[in-house]
Protein backbone atom coordinates (compact mmCIF):
# COMPACT_ATOMS: atom_id res chain seq x y z
CA UNK A 1 0.00 0.00 0.00
CA UNK A 2 2.23 3.50 -0.96
CA UNK A 3 1.70 5.89 1.32
CA UNK A 4 1.98 8.39 -1.08
CA UNK A 5 -1.59 7.72 -2.52
CA UNK A 6 -3.27 6.29 0.51
CA UNK A 7 -4.17 8.18 3.64
CA UNK A 8 -5.95 5.81 6.16
CA UNK A 9 -7.51 6.53 9.66
CA UNK A 10 -8.00 3.21 11.36
CA UNK A 11 -10.28 1.95 14.50
CA UNK A 12 -9.47 0.95 16.87
CA UNK A 13 -11.21 -2.79 16.56
CA UNK A 14 -11.26 -4.17 12.59
CA UNK A 15 -14.71 -4.69 13.28
CA UNK A 16 -15.70 -1.37 15.21
CA UNK A 17 -18.19 0.84 14.00
CA UNK A 18 -17.10 3.69 11.64
CA UNK A 19 -16.16 6.96 13.44
CA UNK A 20 -14.82 8.92 10.90
CA UNK A 21 -13.49 8.31 6.97
CA UNK A 22 -11.82 4.85 6.80
CA UNK A 23 -10.08 6.04 3.61
CA UNK A 24 -8.94 9.36 2.12
CA UNK A 25 -6.58 9.72 -1.55
CA UNK A 26 -3.65 10.97 0.12
CA UNK A 27 -3.91 14.44 -1.80
CA UNK A 28 -7.06 15.42 -0.80
CA UNK A 29 -6.15 14.67 2.75
CA UNK A 30 -3.29 17.25 2.37
CA UNK A 31 -5.62 19.63 0.33
CA UNK A 32 -7.91 19.64 3.02
CA UNK A 33 -5.34 19.98 5.80
CA UNK A 34 -3.80 22.77 3.99
CA UNK A 35 -3.79 26.43 4.86
CA UNK A 36 -4.78 27.19 1.13
CA UNK A 37 -8.27 25.06 1.87
CA UNK A 38 -8.39 26.44 5.77
CA UNK A 39 -7.87 30.27 5.88
CA UNK A 40 -10.51 30.58 3.09
CA UNK A 41 -13.06 29.26 5.70
CA UNK A 42 -11.46 30.50 8.79
CA UNK A 43 -14.59 31.11 10.84
CA UNK A 44 -14.86 27.20 10.85
CA UNK A 45 -11.42 26.14 11.09
CA UNK A 46 -9.71 29.07 12.86
CA UNK A 47 -7.82 27.39 16.24
CA UNK A 48 -9.15 30.24 18.27
CA UNK A 49 -12.38 29.02 17.31
CA UNK A 50 -13.53 27.66 20.87
CA UNK A 51 -16.96 27.52 19.86
CA UNK A 52 -16.32 25.08 16.86
CA UNK A 53 -13.94 22.93 18.72
CA UNK A 54 -16.99 22.51 21.99
CA UNK A 55 -19.24 22.09 19.16
CA UNK A 56 -17.91 19.10 17.67
CA UNK A 57 -16.87 17.74 21.42
CA UNK A 58 -12.81 17.74 20.48
CA UNK A 59 -10.50 17.08 23.27
CA UNK A 60 -7.65 17.98 21.48
CA UNK A 61 -7.00 21.04 19.14
CA UNK A 62 -7.30 20.34 15.29
CA UNK A 63 -3.71 20.74 14.95
CA UNK A 64 -2.55 17.98 17.56
CA UNK A 65 -4.62 15.37 16.09
CA UNK A 66 -3.91 13.34 13.05
CA UNK A 67 -7.91 12.02 13.02
CA UNK A 68 -8.62 15.52 12.08
CA UNK A 69 -11.88 16.52 13.46
CA UNK A 70 -12.92 17.35 10.05
CA UNK A 71 -12.65 13.52 9.39
CA UNK A 72 -15.04 12.83 11.90
CA UNK A 73 -17.76 15.47 10.07
CA UNK A 74 -17.65 14.00 7.06
CA UNK A 75 -19.33 10.42 8.27
CA UNK A 76 -21.46 11.84 10.80
CA UNK A 77 -25.21 12.05 9.40
CA UNK A 78 -27.29 15.82 9.90
CA UNK A 79 -28.06 16.00 13.71
CA UNK A 80 -31.92 16.41 12.02
CA UNK A 81 -33.83 13.80 9.86
CA UNK A 82 -35.83 15.54 7.45
CA UNK A 83 -39.01 15.26 5.04
CA UNK A 84 -40.45 17.15 2.75
CA UNK A 85 -44.32 17.99 2.62
CA UNK A 86 -46.12 17.90 -0.96
CA UNK A 87 -47.28 21.82 -0.96
CA UNK A 88 -49.24 20.80 -4.04
CA UNK A 89 -51.36 18.34 -1.64
CA UNK A 90 -51.62 21.14 0.58
CA UNK A 91 -52.65 23.99 -2.05
CA UNK A 92 -55.25 21.77 -3.61
CA UNK A 93 -56.44 21.46 -0.40
CA UNK A 94 -57.10 24.78 0.38
CA UNK A 95 -58.55 25.67 -2.93
CA UNK A 96 -61.30 22.86 -2.03
CA UNK A 97 -62.00 24.70 1.18
CA UNK A 98 -60.46 21.74 2.80
CA UNK A 99 -57.88 21.98 5.69
CA UNK A 100 -56.48 17.87 6.18
CA UNK A 101 -56.18 16.55 9.69
CA UNK A 102 -53.71 13.78 8.89
CA UNK A 103 -51.35 14.11 11.59
CA UNK A 104 -46.98 14.37 10.92
CA UNK A 105 -45.40 10.98 10.41
CA UNK A 106 -44.64 9.65 14.39
CA UNK A 107 -41.74 11.79 15.98
CA UNK A 108 -41.51 14.11 13.46
CA UNK A 109 -42.25 18.48 14.35
CA UNK A 110 -43.11 21.51 11.84
CA UNK A 111 -40.15 23.13 11.30
CA UNK A 112 -40.31 26.80 12.69
CA UNK A 113 -39.54 28.57 9.63
CA UNK A 114 -39.37 26.40 6.81
CA UNK A 115 -43.49 25.67 5.77
CA UNK A 116 -42.24 22.42 3.92
CA UNK A 117 -40.03 20.73 6.03
CA UNK A 118 -40.47 18.28 9.10
CA UNK A 119 -37.88 17.33 11.30
CA UNK A 120 -36.79 14.90 13.83
CA UNK A 121 -33.77 14.84 15.79
CA UNK A 122 -30.58 12.36 15.31
CA UNK A 123 -28.20 11.15 17.87
CA UNK A 124 -25.58 8.93 18.30
CA UNK A 125 -26.61 5.72 19.64
CA UNK A 126 -23.31 5.68 21.83
CA UNK A 127 -24.36 2.27 23.18
CA UNK A 128 -24.02 0.57 20.35
CA UNK A 129 -20.61 2.47 19.24
CA UNK A 130 -19.44 1.72 22.50
CA UNK A 131 -20.31 -1.36 23.15
CA UNK A 132 -21.04 -2.85 19.78
CA UNK A 133 -19.08 -6.36 20.63
CA UNK A 134 -22.02 -7.15 22.89
CA UNK A 135 -24.51 -6.15 19.91
CA UNK A 136 -23.13 -8.89 17.51
CA UNK A 137 -25.80 -11.27 16.46
CA UNK A 138 -24.84 -15.33 16.05
CA UNK A 139 -25.53 -14.19 12.19
CA UNK A 140 -24.44 -11.32 10.02
CA UNK A 141 -24.80 -10.19 6.19
CA UNK A 142 -22.31 -8.48 4.18
CA UNK A 143 -23.26 -5.17 2.14
CA UNK A 144 -20.61 -2.67 0.81
CA UNK A 145 -19.79 0.64 1.63
CA UNK A 146 -22.49 2.88 -0.40
CA UNK A 147 -25.45 0.15 1.34
CA UNK A 148 -23.72 1.16 4.68
CA UNK A 149 -24.10 4.69 4.05
CA UNK A 150 -27.69 4.48 3.02
CA UNK A 151 -28.13 2.14 6.27
CA UNK A 152 -26.28 4.20 8.62
CA UNK A 153 -29.33 7.21 7.43
CA UNK A 154 -31.87 4.84 8.02
CA UNK A 155 -32.37 2.71 5.07
CA UNK A 156 -33.79 -0.90 5.19
CA UNK A 157 -31.56 -3.14 3.07
CA UNK A 158 -32.88 -4.27 0.03
CA UNK A 159 -31.56 -8.20 -1.45
CA UNK A 160 -29.78 -6.32 -4.23
CA UNK A 161 -27.54 -5.16 -1.54
CA UNK A 162 -26.59 -7.62 0.16
CA UNK A 163 -23.47 -9.35 -1.34
CA UNK A 164 -22.93 -12.47 1.16
CA UNK A 165 -23.89 -14.22 4.79
CA UNK A 166 -22.82 -16.70 7.04
CA UNK A 167 -26.41 -18.42 7.08
CA UNK A 168 -26.30 -21.39 6.35
CA UNK A 169 -27.54 -22.76 2.63
CA UNK A 170 -30.12 -25.01 4.13
CA UNK A 171 -31.30 -22.94 6.76
CA UNK A 172 -35.03 -21.91 5.66
CA UNK A 173 -36.18 -19.41 8.32
CA UNK A 174 -37.21 -15.92 7.91
CA UNK A 175 -36.91 -13.43 11.30
CA UNK A 176 -33.69 -14.37 12.21
CA UNK A 177 -31.75 -11.60 13.94
CA UNK A 178 -28.34 -10.60 12.28
CA UNK A 179 -26.07 -8.31 12.17
CA UNK A 180 -25.09 -5.86 9.31
CA UNK A 181 -21.34 -6.25 8.29
CA UNK A 182 -19.50 -3.68 5.22
CA UNK A 183 -16.66 -4.90 3.64
CA UNK A 184 -14.44 -2.76 1.31
CA UNK A 185 -11.17 -3.87 -0.39
CA UNK A 186 -8.68 -2.48 0.62
CA UNK A 187 -6.87 -0.04 -1.78
CA UNK A 188 -3.82 -1.03 -3.23
CA UNK A 189 -3.63 -4.54 -1.29
CA UNK A 190 -1.84 -7.72 -3.64
CA UNK A 191 -4.30 -10.51 -3.11
CA UNK A 192 -2.88 -13.80 -2.78
CA UNK A 193 -2.65 -16.60 -5.07
CA UNK A 194 -5.71 -19.27 -5.00
CA UNK A 195 -8.42 -16.13 -4.07
CA UNK A 196 -11.03 -18.76 -4.22
CA UNK A 197 -9.77 -19.88 -0.86
CA UNK A 198 -10.20 -16.49 0.51
CA UNK A 199 -13.66 -16.21 -0.81
CA UNK A 200 -12.70 -13.59 -3.44
CA UNK A 201 -13.21 -13.90 -7.26
CA UNK A 202 -10.61 -12.97 -10.08
CA UNK A 203 -12.44 -8.99 -9.66
CA UNK A 204 -10.80 -8.94 -5.92
CA UNK A 205 -14.21 -9.02 -4.51
CA UNK A 206 -16.34 -10.77 -2.00
CA UNK A 207 -18.12 -13.29 -4.35
CA UNK A 208 -22.22 -12.86 -4.36
CA UNK A 209 -23.83 -15.41 -2.41
CA UNK A 210 -20.61 -16.20 -0.93
CA UNK A 211 -21.32 -18.47 2.69
CA UNK A 212 -18.59 -16.44 4.78
CA UNK A 213 -16.62 -17.84 7.93
CA UNK A 214 -19.09 -18.88 10.82
CA UNK A 215 -17.67 -16.98 13.40
CA UNK A 216 -16.33 -13.40 13.46
CA UNK A 217 -12.80 -14.57 14.98
CA UNK A 218 -12.63 -16.26 11.16
CA UNK A 219 -14.25 -13.09 9.41
CA UNK A 220 -11.35 -11.05 10.82
CA UNK A 221 -8.41 -13.20 10.36
CA UNK A 222 -9.02 -14.32 6.73
CA UNK A 223 -10.34 -11.04 5.15
CA UNK A 224 -9.08 -8.01 7.44
CA UNK A 225 -5.52 -7.91 5.59
CA UNK A 226 -7.23 -7.29 2.61
CA UNK A 227 -10.92 -5.89 3.42
CA UNK A 228 -11.93 -3.00 5.79
CA UNK A 229 -14.65 -4.48 7.94
CA UNK A 230 -17.12 -2.67 10.39
CA UNK A 231 -20.04 -3.25 12.28
CA UNK A 232 -22.91 -1.26 10.65
CA UNK A 233 -26.09 -2.23 12.20
CA UNK A 234 -28.25 -5.02 13.30
CA UNK A 235 -31.25 -6.52 11.91
CA UNK A 236 -33.90 -9.61 10.91
CA UNK A 237 -34.45 -10.99 7.69
CA UNK A 238 -37.85 -10.46 6.06
CA UNK A 239 -36.70 -13.33 3.25
CA UNK A 240 -34.91 -16.64 2.95
CA UNK A 241 -31.70 -17.10 2.46
CA UNK A 242 -31.87 -18.45 -0.96
CA UNK A 243 -34.58 -15.76 -1.91
CA UNK A 244 -31.90 -13.05 -1.27
CA UNK A 245 -29.70 -13.77 -3.53
CA UNK A 246 -32.26 -14.74 -6.39
CA UNK A 247 -32.36 -11.57 -8.93
CA UNK A 248 -35.50 -11.35 -10.15
CA UNK A 249 -36.09 -10.79 -5.87
CA UNK A 250 -33.68 -8.18 -5.80
CA UNK A 251 -35.87 -4.91 -5.50
CA UNK A 252 -39.00 -6.69 -4.02
CA UNK A 253 -39.21 -5.83 -0.64
CA UNK A 254 -36.17 -5.73 2.00
CA UNK A 255 -34.38 -8.84 2.66
CA UNK A 256 -33.00 -6.91 6.25
CA UNK A 257 -35.20 -5.10 8.11
CA UNK A 258 -32.73 -2.65 10.63
CA UNK A 259 -33.65 -3.18 13.90
CA UNK A 260 -30.75 -1.09 15.81
CA UNK A 261 -28.93 1.67 14.19
CA UNK A 262 -25.91 3.41 14.99
CA UNK A 263 -27.73 6.68 15.22
CA UNK A 264 -31.39 7.32 17.17
CA UNK A 265 -33.97 9.00 15.29
CA UNK A 266 -33.25 7.69 11.98
CA UNK A 267 -36.25 4.75 12.16
CA UNK A 268 -37.65 3.32 9.09
CA UNK A 269 -40.14 5.61 7.44
CA UNK A 270 -41.64 3.30 4.89
CA UNK A 271 -42.97 6.07 2.82
CA UNK A 272 -40.97 5.94 -0.46
CA UNK A 273 -44.19 5.36 -2.26
CA UNK A 274 -46.14 8.00 -0.82
CA UNK A 275 -47.62 11.04 -2.07
CA UNK A 276 -47.45 13.64 0.78
CA UNK A 277 -44.10 13.50 1.96
CA UNK A 278 -40.40 12.89 0.53
CA UNK A 279 -37.31 12.13 1.76
CA UNK A 280 -34.92 14.81 1.64
CA UNK A 281 -32.04 16.96 2.95
CA UNK A 282 -32.80 20.45 4.59
CA UNK A 283 -29.63 22.35 1.84
CA UNK A 284 -31.60 20.56 -1.49
CA UNK A 285 -34.71 21.76 -0.18
CA UNK A 286 -33.50 25.73 0.19
CA UNK A 287 -31.68 25.38 -3.25
CA UNK A 288 -35.36 24.64 -4.91
CA UNK A 289 -36.54 27.65 -2.66
CA UNK A 290 -33.56 30.06 -4.13
CA UNK A 291 -34.81 29.63 -7.16
CA UNK A 292 -37.56 31.91 -6.67
CA UNK A 293 -40.06 30.64 -8.77
CA UNK A 294 -43.76 32.09 -10.20
CA UNK A 295 -46.54 29.29 -11.05
CA UNK A 296 -45.84 31.43 -14.84
CA UNK A 297 -41.99 30.56 -15.40
CA UNK A 298 -40.43 28.24 -17.65
CA UNK A 299 -37.83 26.47 -15.58
CA UNK A 300 -34.72 24.54 -16.58
CA UNK A 301 -33.22 21.96 -14.98
CA UNK A 302 -29.96 20.32 -16.51
CA UNK A 303 -29.53 17.12 -14.54
CA UNK A 304 -32.45 16.02 -12.71
CA UNK A 305 -32.24 12.78 -10.93
CA UNK A 306 -33.63 11.82 -8.48
CA UNK A 307 -35.94 14.03 -8.58
CA UNK A 308 -36.54 15.70 -5.34
CA UNK A 309 -35.28 19.00 -6.16
CA UNK A 310 -37.65 18.88 -9.84
CA UNK A 311 -40.78 17.71 -7.80
CA UNK A 312 -40.49 20.60 -5.23
CA UNK A 313 -40.07 23.09 -7.92
CA UNK A 314 -43.43 21.96 -9.23
CA UNK A 315 -45.10 22.11 -6.19
CA UNK A 316 -43.74 25.66 -5.83
CA UNK A 317 -45.20 26.77 -8.66
CA UNK A 318 -49.00 24.77 -7.45
CA UNK A 319 -48.31 22.15 -10.54
CA UNK A 320 -47.90 25.29 -13.42
CA UNK A 321 -46.13 27.12 -15.82
CA UNK A 322 -43.37 24.82 -17.80
CA UNK A 323 -40.08 22.83 -16.57
CA UNK A 324 -37.76 21.28 -18.72
CA UNK A 325 -35.37 19.01 -17.40
CA UNK A 326 -32.30 16.87 -18.49
CA UNK A 327 -30.88 13.52 -17.89
CA UNK A 328 -28.92 11.39 -19.45
CA UNK A 329 -29.40 8.17 -17.80
CA UNK A 330 -32.56 6.01 -19.35
CA UNK A 331 -32.58 4.22 -15.89
CA UNK A 332 -32.63 7.42 -13.64
CA UNK A 333 -35.03 8.59 -15.56
CA UNK A 334 -37.21 5.74 -15.06
CA UNK A 335 -36.65 6.55 -11.51
CA UNK A 336 -37.77 10.40 -11.97
CA UNK A 337 -40.64 9.79 -14.27
CA UNK A 338 -42.17 7.09 -11.36
CA UNK A 339 -41.94 10.28 -8.74
CA UNK A 340 -43.52 12.28 -11.07
CA UNK A 341 -45.96 10.02 -11.44
CA UNK A 342 -46.70 9.10 -7.58
CA UNK A 343 -46.64 13.28 -6.57
CA UNK A 344 -49.71 13.51 -10.33
CA UNK A 345 -47.26 16.36 -11.58
CA UNK A 346 -47.84 17.24 -14.89
CA UNK A 347 -46.22 20.24 -15.39
CA UNK A 348 -42.90 18.24 -16.70
CA UNK A 349 -40.72 17.55 -19.53
CA UNK A 350 -37.90 15.28 -19.58
CA UNK A 351 -35.11 14.85 -22.33
CA UNK A 352 -33.15 11.78 -21.56
CA UNK A 353 -30.18 13.22 -22.91
CA UNK A 354 -26.27 14.38 -22.08
CA UNK A 355 -27.45 18.08 -21.40
CA UNK A 356 -24.30 19.70 -23.28
CA UNK A 357 -26.54 18.52 -26.38
CA UNK A 358 -28.86 21.09 -25.28
CA UNK A 359 -28.22 23.55 -27.54
CA UNK A 360 -25.98 21.37 -30.29
CA UNK A 361 -29.40 19.07 -30.65
CA UNK A 362 -31.66 21.88 -31.10
CA UNK A 363 -33.30 20.37 -28.32
CA UNK A 364 -34.48 24.04 -26.54
CA UNK A 365 -33.93 27.58 -27.93
CA UNK A 366 -31.13 30.01 -26.55
CA UNK A 367 -32.38 32.38 -24.40
CA UNK A 368 -35.74 31.14 -23.57
CA UNK A 369 -35.84 30.16 -19.68
CA UNK A 370 -37.27 32.57 -16.31
CA UNK A 371 -35.16 29.99 -14.11
CA UNK A 372 -32.32 27.27 -14.36
CA UNK A 373 -31.35 25.13 -11.54
CA UNK A 374 -27.98 23.45 -12.04
CA UNK A 375 -27.81 20.69 -9.60
CA UNK A 376 -24.53 19.26 -10.90
CA UNK A 377 -22.87 16.19 -10.92
CA UNK A 378 -20.17 16.79 -7.83
CA UNK A 379 -17.08 14.45 -5.86
CA UNK A 380 -19.53 14.71 -3.24
CA UNK A 381 -17.35 15.68 -0.59
CA UNK A 382 -20.31 16.93 1.58
CA UNK A 383 -22.68 13.72 1.45
CA UNK A 384 -21.42 11.88 4.08
CA UNK A 385 -18.62 9.22 2.76
CA UNK A 386 -17.08 5.97 4.75
CA UNK A 387 -14.37 6.31 1.65
CA UNK A 388 -13.37 9.02 -0.46
CA UNK A 389 -10.87 7.73 -3.23
CA UNK A 390 -11.02 10.76 -5.17
CA UNK A 391 -7.89 12.63 -6.39
CA UNK A 392 -7.50 16.40 -6.59
CA UNK A 393 -6.69 15.88 -10.28
CA UNK A 394 -10.68 14.16 -10.52
CA UNK A 395 -11.50 17.15 -8.52
CA UNK A 396 -10.23 19.62 -11.05
CA UNK A 397 -11.91 17.53 -13.80
CA UNK A 398 -15.07 17.32 -12.50
CA UNK A 399 -14.67 21.29 -11.65
CA UNK A 400 -13.96 21.38 -15.61
CA UNK A 401 -17.16 19.73 -16.53
CA UNK A 402 -19.05 21.69 -14.24
CA UNK A 403 -18.14 24.87 -15.84
CA UNK A 404 -19.52 23.72 -19.37
CA UNK A 405 -22.41 23.15 -17.98
CA UNK A 406 -23.03 26.03 -16.07
CA UNK A 407 -21.71 27.92 -19.25
CA UNK A 408 -24.37 25.77 -21.44
CA UNK A 409 -27.02 26.90 -19.23
CA UNK A 410 -26.58 30.80 -19.08
CA UNK A 411 -26.86 30.78 -22.86
CA UNK A 412 -30.33 29.31 -22.17
CA UNK A 413 -31.01 31.66 -20.13
CA UNK A 414 -33.09 35.02 -20.57
CA UNK A 415 -32.55 38.66 -20.00
CA UNK A 416 -33.17 39.25 -16.20
CA UNK A 417 -33.28 35.80 -15.85
CA UNK A 418 -31.66 33.75 -13.05
CA UNK A 419 -29.99 30.56 -12.01
CA UNK A 420 -29.24 28.65 -9.00
CA UNK A 421 -25.51 26.63 -9.62
CA UNK A 422 -25.62 24.15 -6.10
CA UNK A 423 -23.40 21.02 -5.51
CA UNK A 424 -22.89 18.72 -2.86
CA UNK A 425 -19.02 19.54 -2.51
CA UNK A 426 -16.95 21.28 -0.12
CA UNK A 427 -13.72 21.33 -2.40
CA UNK A 428 -13.88 25.32 -3.58
CA UNK A 429 -12.82 23.83 -6.75
CA UNK A 430 -15.91 22.79 -7.60
CA UNK A 431 -17.84 25.81 -6.19
CA UNK A 432 -16.26 29.62 -5.78
CA UNK A 433 -13.93 28.82 -8.22
CA UNK A 434 -16.42 28.29 -10.63
CA UNK A 435 -18.43 31.38 -9.32
CA UNK A 436 -15.48 33.97 -9.56
CA UNK A 437 -14.37 32.05 -13.42
CA UNK A 438 -17.78 32.82 -14.48
CA UNK A 439 -17.95 36.36 -13.17
CA UNK A 440 -14.57 37.20 -14.88
CA UNK A 441 -15.88 35.89 -18.13
CA UNK A 442 -19.35 37.74 -18.03
CA UNK A 443 -17.91 40.64 -17.00
CA UNK A 444 -21.10 43.37 -16.86
CA UNK A 445 -23.42 40.83 -18.26
CA UNK A 446 -23.60 38.26 -15.06
CA UNK A 447 -24.62 39.55 -11.56
CA UNK A 448 -23.86 37.54 -8.38
CA UNK A 449 -27.12 37.63 -6.26
CA UNK A 450 -27.23 37.50 -2.28
CA UNK A 451 -28.70 34.77 -1.43
CA UNK A 452 -28.74 35.32 2.37
CA UNK A 453 -30.28 38.66 1.87
CA UNK A 454 -32.76 36.60 -0.52
CA UNK A 455 -32.89 33.83 2.20
CA UNK A 456 -33.85 36.57 4.86
CA UNK A 457 -36.43 38.20 2.98
CA UNK A 458 -38.73 34.65 2.11
CA UNK A 459 -37.71 33.50 5.91
CA UNK A 460 -37.03 36.49 8.38
CA UNK A 461 -33.78 38.29 9.20
CA UNK A 462 -34.14 36.67 12.86
CA UNK A 463 -34.62 33.05 11.54
CA UNK A 464 -31.62 32.92 8.66
CA UNK A 465 -28.99 32.42 11.12
CA UNK A 466 -26.61 31.47 8.51
CA UNK A 467 -25.00 35.54 7.92
CA UNK A 468 -24.45 35.37 11.74
CA UNK A 469 -24.03 32.85 14.59
CA UNK A 470 -23.28 29.97 11.86
CA UNK A 471 -21.73 32.12 8.74
CA UNK A 472 -22.61 29.75 5.67
CA UNK A 473 -20.13 32.01 3.44
CA UNK A 474 -17.80 30.77 0.41
CA UNK A 475 -14.20 31.14 0.51
CA UNK A 476 -13.17 34.43 1.17
CA UNK A 477 -9.69 34.25 -0.94
CA UNK A 478 -11.54 33.16 -3.98
CA UNK A 479 -14.21 35.30 -3.61
CA UNK A 480 -13.17 38.56 -2.84
CA UNK A 481 -14.55 41.42 -1.64
CA UNK A 482 -17.22 39.95 0.41
CA UNK A 483 -18.49 38.23 -2.31
CA UNK A 484 -18.04 35.12 -0.35
CA UNK A 485 -21.02 36.35 1.60
CA UNK A 486 -23.46 36.42 -0.89
CA UNK A 487 -23.02 32.82 -1.50
CA UNK A 488 -23.83 30.06 0.93
CA UNK A 489 -21.74 26.87 1.98
CA UNK A 490 -23.12 24.35 4.72
CA UNK A 491 -19.98 23.15 6.68
CA UNK A 492 -20.92 19.60 8.67
CA UNK A 493 -17.94 21.12 10.93
CA UNK A 494 -20.56 24.01 11.85
CA UNK A 495 -23.90 23.00 10.39
CA UNK A 496 -24.19 19.55 11.87
CA UNK A 497 -27.84 19.70 10.75
CA UNK A 498 -27.17 19.95 7.33
CA UNK A 499 -25.17 17.57 5.00
CA UNK A 500 -22.04 19.91 2.72
CA UNK A 501 -23.55 21.66 0.32
CA UNK A 502 -22.75 24.47 -1.63
CA UNK A 503 -25.33 27.22 -3.73
CA UNK A 504 -24.99 30.54 -6.14
CA UNK A 505 -27.53 32.25 -7.54
CA UNK A 506 -26.86 34.51 -10.68
CA UNK A 507 -28.99 36.98 -12.43
CA UNK A 508 -27.98 37.43 -16.21
CA UNK A 509 -28.25 40.78 -17.09
CA UNK A 510 -27.22 41.34 -20.55
CA UNK A 511 -27.09 39.11 -23.53
CA UNK A 512 -23.89 36.73 -24.41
Amino acid sequence: MPDHDFHYTMSSSPLAPPEHVVFLHKDTFDYLHSKEYRNGYKWIYSRDKDSTLKNMERRESVQDSERDFLDECLVKIPSILTLRKNLHLQHMAMMQEHQSTDSNPEGFRQHHWLPECLYKNVSKNEVMFEHWNRKLRRYYVVIDDKCAESVMRGSDIFAVGVIATNIPKLHYEINDEVSVIMMRLREGVTLPHGEESYGLDVAKKVIRGRFMPDTYQDLLRIYSQYYHIHFIANGVTNIERREIFRAELQHDVPAVSITESLYNGVERLNIYNNTKYFPQNMASMLAARALNVAPNHRILEACCAPGGKLTHISHLMNNGGEIVAFERSRKRTNTVESLLKLQNISNVKIFVKDFTQSIKKKLVEPASFDRILCDLPCTGLGNMNLFYPFSMGQVTQQSEYQHKLLDIALKLLKVDGELVFSTCSLFPQENEMNVAQLLEQYSGKLQLVDLHEEMEKLFGADNWIYNKSKPAWGHSEILKNNFNKRVIRFDPCLHEESIGFFMARFRKTAEF
